[in-house]
């Protein structure tokens, strides 16, 4: 299975993103902060990250 990793500290936003592409094959995992997205990329093999610029523990 393929899998997308959505990070994003708004909720309703992530669950959005879940919603518009729920006919697509994916996994998808989602991550509110930084911090918790690291240990998802060290241990899962990911297709694709869509990235909150603005998040709580680190701002691009």
């Amino acid at each position: 299975m393929k899998n997308i990793l959505i990070i994003e500290d708004d909720l309703s936003l992530a669950k959005g993103i879940i919603i518009a592409l729920k006919n697509i094959d994916f996994n998808f995992i989602h991550s509110s902060d930084l911090s918790s997205a690291r240990t998802y990329i060290k241990t899962i093999d990911f297709n694709l990250i869509i990235l909150d610029i603005n998040l709580p523990d680190y701002d691009v």
